[in-house]
């Protein structure tokens, strides 16, 4: 009996072990260049910055699970010219909170990332040439839901250099008039990120 219950005991702790084999973890820091629909802007002109950590969790060799929390700065950006002297700033901080679920089909070299994105807006500044700019009733909305499109390229065995799209699919903040056109009921965030990313623990898929 005692055999038994020990032998069960160093089943348990294999499994556990190997269960805690298949997590790993890292840090990452980049920056983002961003865009705001319906502002009558065009182009990915606000720089900004981003970082953060993850967690991961693999399935198996091409398969895995990932959970991250970020700070991103979002927005919009327009520079006075000759021909148009009007000066616009929108600056949107973030808290982010991506689930992915990442593959790599083509061997270990490329991994690509899909889910959806909830980002929690901890401050935000509108600014023109004649300064700070806010409508009443028009306010940006505390949560941001987006969708996620991104590759990952292994450069080293704990280094990942990540390139990501990131879209809001609900809006950000209403037209002004809260006027809707069709499937375009408001303001809506693009951004475009790049990232080196430190694998510091984890499973073999993250780390070969």
């Amino acid at each position: 009996m005692k055999r038994f219950v020990a032998a069960l005991g160093f089943l348990f702790c294999v499994t556990i072990l190997s269960a805690q084999s298949r997590f790993g973890g890292g840090v990452s820091l980049g920056f983002s260049v961003n865009q705001v629909s319906g502002d009558n802007l065009s182009g990915f002109n606000k720089p900004g910055a981003f970082a953060g950590v993850f967690g991961n969790y693999a399935i198996n060799t091409k398969n895995w699970f990932q959970f991250e929390i970020n700070f991103i700065q979002k927005g919009a950006y327009k520079a006075p010219k000759d021909d148009d002297p009007t000066k616009y700033l929108l600056g949107l901080n973030y808290i982010e909170l991506p689930l992915l679920y990442k593959f790599m089909p083509f061997g270990k070299r490329f991994a690509f990332e899909l889910g959806p994105s909830f980002g929690y807006l901890i401050s935000h500044l509108e600014r023109t040439e004649q300064g700070d700019y806010n409508v009443p009733g028009r306010e940006f909305k505390k949560v941001e839901i987006a969708a996620l499109l991104g590759i990952n390229y292994n450069i080293g065995k704990s280094f990942w250099v990540n390139l990501r799209g990131i879209q809001s699919v609900a809006p950000i903040r209403s037209h002004q008039g809260n006027a809707v056109f069709i499937l375009n009921r408001g303001q809506y965030s693009s951004s475009l990120c790049l990232s080196l990313r430190y694998v510091f623990q984890g499973n073999t898929d993250t780390n070969n």
